[in-house]
């Protein structure tokens, strides 16, 4: 009989807190999920609808901080009496003292300032090393993860792009892969695909590249190696703290002019592409979800 976990999130599709609800769930635990719900819609592109991705919490509350005791009640009003709390936190939060172990996850703490949310939290989890600097001595670093039932190899996938790149479309991300194509290669650049779709995509692709918004390796990262695709990224300092090497497991740059040169650079050299792929690919299996989440569950003593 595994745990029994009050998990508070903000429900939406492809939201970080769904990846940690099913590796908990796949670890055995019994998981109970509150928080607010968008239903189809997702905060960062409410142009974009997914009524098949639609995952409603056993318990829904408002979309604003809420006193964690009244949670409590309301979960436990529907007969669920949990041993500890886990929050994906994004802008909102459970305020006050838990009467059991309260674990907040900064999921973005790259934009996001954790500090008055972990106020009352018994252990802090930073899904960025780099990030924890900031914050109290004793926190916990829980890197991003892929799923392999979700982000995995499709053999018989063709290729139709030579480097794809599928995230908000930040300024240095378009130029660098304007220059990309510039320099004669096929480049898929988009946002909005989730899920099998954004799977499909990306085995489409030879390379999944990567510019990051602010010093943080983002889930995109882990993806890609989970799928099997030769990973280019913007160099980041979390990237010294994981048992990767660069040029062997992935590829990555310092500047527009660096990535425009290592893209094409293994582009005409594909042996080389697809075997860094293959050994990103092979060391992959310890950075899924479930590894993640079993190894921050028993740094927390839980």
């Amino acid at each position: 009989m595994g745990r029994k976990i009050l998990l508070f999130y903000r429900h939406f599709p492809v939201a970080m807190g769904r990846y940690i609800h099913w590796a908990l769930e796949e670890l055995g635990n019994n998981v109970f999920s509150c928080g607010p719900y968008s239903g189809s819609k997702i905060p960062w592109g409410p142009q974009f609808d997914y009524p098949e991705y639609m995952f409603p919490p056993d318990l829904e509350l408002p979309d604003a901080n809420l006193p964690v005791g009244e949670a409590i009640r309301q979960t436990e009003q529907k007969g669920f009496y949990p041993d500890v709390i886990i929050q994906a936190a994004d802008t909102i939060y459970l305020e006050g003292k838990a009467p059991m172990k309260n674990i907040v996850i900064g999921t973005d703490p790259h934009v996001i300032d954790y500090h008055q949310a972990i106020k009352n939290a018994d252990v802090y989890v930073s899904m960025q090393k780099y990030y924890l600097k900031d914050y109290p001595s004793g926190s916990l670093w829980m890197p991003y993860g892929f799923d392999p039932n979700i982000h995995k190899y499709l053999p018989n996938e063709r290729f139709q792009y030579h480097v794809v790149f599928c995230g908000l479309q930040y300024p240095q991300r378009k130029e660098a892969l304007r220059r990309i194509a510039e320099a004669g290669w096929k480049v898929y650049s988009g946002l909005g695909h989730i899920y099998e779709e954004y799977t499909k995509l990306y085995n489409s692709g030879m390379i999944a590249f990567n510019w990051s918004s602010k010093q943080d390796l983002p889930a995109r990262f882990w993806e890609g190696l989970g799928m099997r695709r030769c990973v280019l990224t913007n160099r980041v300092p979390d990237l010294h703290d994981i048992p990767l090497e660069e040029g062997v497991d992935y590829i990555a740059f310092s500047d527009m002019d660096e990535a425009v040169e290592k893209a094409s650079y293994y582009l005409k050299r594909p042996e080389a592409l697809f075997q860094i792929a293959n050994n990103g690919y092979k060391k992959s299996r310890e950075f899924t979800w479930k590894n993640r989440v079993e190894r921050m569950l028993k740094e927390c003593q839980i």
